[in-house]
């Protein structure tokens, strides 16, 4: 019987016949970003590639070839396997890591893992099977998923953030991350439900703690949320929230902190853009005599809040049912009493504000002084909001005398003076508003209720998970103040994402006794310190334009920036001679951030940094008759004349860019003592069309929120994770009759098991519990320990896992023997033994395979000789026969010509006989 040769489990080479993926070279957005192809040949330098789609293979070198999973190309796309966690994907490249993610989520498998990270691509339509309860009750901690098929669900990160938080005690954070449109307030609404559920083991009534938790979550939306050009319901504030549970794990209550409300939005919207939800919700879902109460009318473009951006609020906001979602946010203001006709009374007062528009009081009149064009809208919201004199306020303005005096006077604002403070008023209104409702959920949520029997009033432990939903990266057509520091924020959520998943890494390997591998972190920093250090910094110069007062300005602060900022500078001089005419150094500077160049334009910088109102407005508002207004402004908030005179001016501020340092700057602090978990989402297409990925704009997502950089990190590392109990338990039955295997504990049982692979040291690490195997490498033992998916793949991997153990124990005895030997020799020698390792066996094996590849050939090489030799005499006989068949058909040529020479002259002589004899009987 013939043997059989070993042969390679891991083809390390290009090969015929095997899938590749090459970078595109097509700049066209519509194109995919890499093309799929099929080796026709390979020497190792170039390979002849044919490329689907593609009539003839093209020549292509190696090196801009990627391997694909699908070793074949005869396999059809529908029965391509698509691997739950990127991690198991034996090749790791970007193709593959894209590849993979689209083909889960054409099957509707939205997340998938890489890691314990978890990356949710939106499907941008309902699927409520994968939120349901069964889905709650199968999630399960990505670590307890190591072998057979897990399943990647935002369910995995909470379930891991509850888990740890119950055995360890220490606070737990969730981190939901992406651009806006990607579905980042979604997940973050369906973890709070998964908590929340997950905190009364699955019973089926909700705990009156967690029903109060989750009733915060529509009236955050409505008031915090709008639609913009990329998401029809777009965060446009910061928000995290601390879930707080009890000694019993059961959901205790919530802090909230919430960050940057983009308030400016309330004046002004971009084009396609929207305002705030709760004023379209509040229109169209008031009860007639409320709308009629509050003056208002159902039509949202005959406010001028709701109708700046595209002339009609129609058609801006489509996908969203108003008056369902006002329902509930009036639903849940009222379980959380949170004065909801209060409320409702200051947005209308909002609304007919935003409607007062100034003209000139005389034309004539070289101070433009405004006056107010149509009295009775002010009369209107002055009802609103109990204010009293408005019109004065709007219209003029008090000012401080110069020389050190500390007398004020009055001086007429002009038209666009007097909108500006309409607007900072407004704005206040609504920002004073919002940190109320914070502050009014914080305090009910924040209630020590009597969960799972605990008494009234005990202590309960400070322990929670926080859930982050931070505004994603933004880049629009005109970006100002509120997406610089939207993007300074996800810069160092960034830097925080890559330094936890490393430290978590780090920590796992040396719990497990495996030596770290250094890894080449990308590194944003100088962009961070672009925009936040001093005094050259984005952030260092804006505040001190802000404090020179009326001599700083927009265009001096861009200015300096395009001169004194290093980063901005850099970026000027580097634009080509057709960009630098469009590019205004006086009103543009841009900055290199992780995701993409972005051009900020400094027009009203100043202003919204002061975020400033008039003493006059102030006082306005203080001075209201609505119990609420009241609230949102007491009187401590104006200054005593003393401190306006020490003040210098008729107004005051404080820099909204250092607040938002200080509060960001704090919430990484916060971040970093948890045990963070990292949710990575992404938007499929710009329209936000379902089963339609772009996937240029999936990949860029991918390489930008970090998930490229893990891959290298694993690629370099040992990312497959296999415990050793579970092979044990998988393999101990089988290799039940081998008495060798059945003494070995988990940890020997798997290095036999991976010594009888043929697996290189260096691609696998045995740590205290788990085995640890390098992406891309070791596919056959991979394979193998995963488990099979029928039976006849189980039989079959059992059946080669027997003979492979069989060989392997034979070779080891040898080499126990060998280094027995060898240690007796050393003895003598005085030196020290040797144990034997899986080094010597695999040496031994090599010896060995080299004995038996030189047998072959020496066998090989007399078969040749032999069937050589016999050519070569089939040959010469074959020569000689015809030679000898050429002498005989020559010699019998020569005797039958002389035979017939012959039988010719006896013919002659007969035929002369005759013809004498006939010639004498004539005679």
């Amino acid at each position: 019987a013939k043997r059989l040769r070993p042969a390679m489990l891991a083809a390390t080479t290009l090969a015929p016949g095997q899938r590749v993926w090459m970078k595109n070279p097509s700049t066209d957005p519509e194109s995919p970003p890499f093309l799929s192809g099929e080796v026709v040949t390979a020497n190792g330098v170039k390979a002849e590639v044919l490329f689907s789609g593609a009539d003839e293979p093209v020549s292509v070198p190696e090196v801009a070839l990627d391997m694909a999973n699908a070793i074949s190309s005869k396999l059809a796309a529908s029965a391509e396997r698509a691997e739950p966690d990127n991690c198991d994907l034996f090749q790791l490249s970007e193709a593959t890591l894209l590849h993979n993610t689209l083909l889960r989520y054409k099957d509707d498998a939205i997340y998938t893992f890489t890691g314990p990270i978890v990356t949710s691509l939106n499907p941008c339509k309902h699927l409520p099977h994968l939120f349901s309860k069964e889905c709650m009750k199968t999630a399960r901690p990505r670590e307890e998923e190591e072998l057979g098929a897990p399943n990647p669900h935002i369910f995995s990160v909470g379930a891991a953030a509850y888990k740890q938080l119950r055995e360890t005690g220490r606070n737990q954070s969730i981190v939901v991350t992406g651009i806006s449109g990607a579905g980042k307030t979604e997940a973050n609404k369906y973890l709070l439900q998964y908590l929340c559920w997950r905190s009364t083991q699955g019973v089926a009534d909700e705990l009156p703690m967690a029903k109060v938790v989750l009733s915060s979550t529509p009236v955050f939306e409505a008031f915090g949320n709008a639609t913009t050009v990329m998401n029809p319901n777009s965060s446009r504030f910061g928000k995290f929230m601390r879930v707080l549970f009890d000694d019993a794990g059961a959901v205790a209550g919530a802090s909230i902190s919430t960050y940057l409300l983009e308030k400016s939005r309330l004046a002004v919207q971009q084009p396609g853009e929207a305002n705030f939800h709760i004023f379209y919700q509040m229109l169209a879902g008031l009860q007639p005599e409320a709308v009629d109460a509050l003056k208002l009318d159902r039509d949202a473009a005959l406010y001028h809040y709701l109708s700046r951006a595209t002339g009609s609020a129609a058609g801006a906001r489509e996908g969203l049912d108003d008056a369902a979602d006002f329902e509930a946010t009036h639903s849940a203001m009222q379980l959380l009493d949170l004065q909801p006709d209060g409320v409702l009374r200051i947005l209308a007062g909002i609304l007919h504000l935003g409607n007062v528009s100034f003209e000139l009081e005389d034309p004539d009149d070289a101070e433009r002084g405004a006056a107010v064009s149509d009295p009775t809208r002010v009369a209107i919201a002055e009802e609103l909001l109990g204010m009293n004199k408005l019109a004065n306020a709007l219209t003029t303005r008090r000012v401080q005398a110069g020389g050190g005096r500390t007398s004020m006077y009055d001086v007429p604002q002009t038209p666009e003076g007097a909108t500006r403070a309409r607007d900072a008023l407004t704005k206040k209104l609504y920002d004073r508003l919002f940190s109320w409702l914070v502050a009014e959920i914080n305090e009910r949520v924040a209630s020590r209720g009597s969960p799972r029997g605990v008494e009234q009033g005990a202590t309960v432990a400070g322990k929670w998970i926080g859930l982050l939903d931070i505004f994603g990266f933004e880049i629009f057509a005109c970006n100002s103040l509120e997406q610089l520091l939207i993007n300074l924020a996800n810069e160092k959520l960034q830097r925080f994402f890559l330094d936890s998943v490393f430290r978590y890494e780090q920590a796992h390997y040396e719990a497990e006794k495996i030596e770290w591998v250094p890894v080449e972190v990308p590194d944003n920093g100088p962009i961070v310190a672009a925009i936040e250090d001093t005094p050259s910094g984005v952030l260092a110069l804006l505040d001190e334009q802000c404090w020179l007062g009326e001599r700083g300005s927009d265009t001096t602060l861009c200015n300096l920036l395009n001169q004194r900022n290093a980063v901005c500078a850099a970026a000027f001089a580097a634009l080509d001679q057709k960009t630098r005419a469009r590019f205004n150094p006086k009103v543009n500077f841009t900055l290199a951030h992780f995701v993409a160049p972005v051009t900020y334009t400094t027009s009203e910088f100043i202003e919204k940094n002061r975020d400033s109102v008039f003493e006059e407005l102030s006082r306005a508002l203080v001075g209201s008759s609505s119990p609420l207004v009241q609230t949102l402004f007491p009187p401590s908030d104006l200054a005593t004349e003393a401190a306006r005179a020490r003040k210098g001016s008729g107004k005051s501020y404080g820099s909204v860019a250092s607040k938002f340092g200080v509060s960001l700057s704090e919430l990484l602090a916060e971040l970093s003592s948890t045990d963070p978990g990292f949710v990575r989402t992404i938007k499929p297409n710009a329209a936000l069309t379902p089963g339609t990925p772009d996937e240029r704009l999936v990949l860029e997502q991918l390489r930008t929120c970090g998930m490229l950089q893990c891959v290298k990190m694993i690629r370099s590392m040992f990312p497959t994770r296999i415990p050793y109990d579970d092979v044990v338990a998988r393999y101990s039955n089988c290799l039940a009759s081998y008495t060798f295997m059945a003494s070995k504990g988990p940890r020997a049982f798997t290095a036999a098991v991976c010594e009888a692979f043929d697996v290189d040291p260096d691609e696998y690490r045995l740590g205290n519990t788990k085995l640890f195997i390098k992406g891309g490498c070791a596919i056959a033992l991979n394979k193998l320990l995963r488990g099979a998916n029928t039976r006849a793949e189980r039989l079959a991997e059992e059946v080669l896992l027997r003979w492979k153990i069989r060989l392997w124990n034979k070779e080891r005895k040898v080499v126990d023997r060998l280094m027995a030997w060898a240690t007796r020799a050393r003895r003598r020698l005085g030196e020290s033994r040797i144990a034997p390792s899986t080094r010597h066996v695999l040496a031994y094996r090599a010896l060995r395979r080299a004995y038996v590849n030189r047998l072959w050939e020496d066998r090989a090489a007399a078969r040749l000789q032999a069937r050589f030799k016999a050519r070569r005499q089939r040959e010469r006989y074959a020569a000689e026969r015809a030679s000898a068949r050429a002498i005989q058909r020559s010699t019998r040529g020569l005797i039958a010509r002389g035979e017939l020479g012959r039988l010719r002259v006896e013919a002659a002589d007969l035929a002369r006989r005759k013809a004498e004899a006939a010639a004498d009987l004539a005679r």
